[in-house]
């Protein structure tokens, strides 16, 4: 098999914002040394290496957007290791790394010795990006979590908008419900011998104002009852 290169293994700079980020540390080493670890950038200028087999037949590696679900929003990216990205050792890497089925290529090339940049915020408004010390230092605290704690905290969140979602679907119920005491008609489209919705509350013919025998009560169900108790 030969390995071809479109244009070339350089991959352009995306278009930063105009902000100075090496307040929030640089990068150590590697191509990327000198470099801030947090980058503003416009997303559609964001571009990667892929390799593998394409649609077209050509086999090797293509330059490719990074972020095409984003869209045209400006995001934050942060830089880290190889092994911060991969979770693999370079050994690893090239056994377990993510391979094109047709060809066998390492989808994302070479093991990231100089490490990546990942994104890991976007601002939905360009006024956002005032607030991106506040971001950067949310994402610091929470890098201080371990992962028993990040689970433990998505478990409290799941818990609680299933919750919230039960009682929507409760309420959702409630309101086909018929009003009244009107029982629901069964397939057979007769009333149905017990109405699990509404209970029967027996009243009183006088308390409705209607015509009753003199010293008696006609409840809604059962018999005649007299005022003196007895039936």
């Amino acid at each position: 098999m030969t390995l071809t290169i479109a244009n070339s293994l350089e991959v352009p700079k995306p278009s930063c914002w105009p902000i100075s980020m090496t307040r929030f540390g640089s990068v150590p080493s590697g191509s990327f040394k000198g470099e801030p670890i947090y980058r503003v950038v416009f997303a559609p200028t964001v571009r990667k290496l892929v390799f593998g087999q394409f649609s077209d037949g050509y086999i090797g590696a293509r330059s490719r957007p990074s972020y095409p679900q984003i869209g045209q929003k400006w995001i934050l990216e942060k830089w880290t290791s190889g092994f911060e990205d991969t979770k693999l050792s370079p050994a690893e890497y090239e056994r377990w790394g993510p391979r094109d089925p047709q060809s066998g290529m390492l989808i994302n090339g070479p093991y990231p010795h100089d490490g990546v940049y990942n994104h890991c915020w976007t601002f939905d408004k360009i006024e956002e990006i005032s607030g991106v010390e506040t971001i950067i230092g949310l994402i610091h605290n929470g890098a201080k979590r371990s992962l028993a704690q990040i689970k433990a905290g998505n478990a409290e969140i799941d818990a609680r908008e299933e919750k919230k979602a039960a009682e929507q679907r409760y309420l959702r119920c409630r309101e086909t419900e018929p009003l009244y005491g009107v029982r629901a008609a069964s397939f057979a489209g007769t009333p149905k011998a017990v109405n699990h919705k509404t209970v029967k509350t027996p009243i009183a013919a006088n308390d409705l104002g209607l015509p009753t025998r003199r010293g008696s009560v006609v409840s809604m169900r059962g018999p005649k009852v007299n005022l003196n108790g007895s039936i």
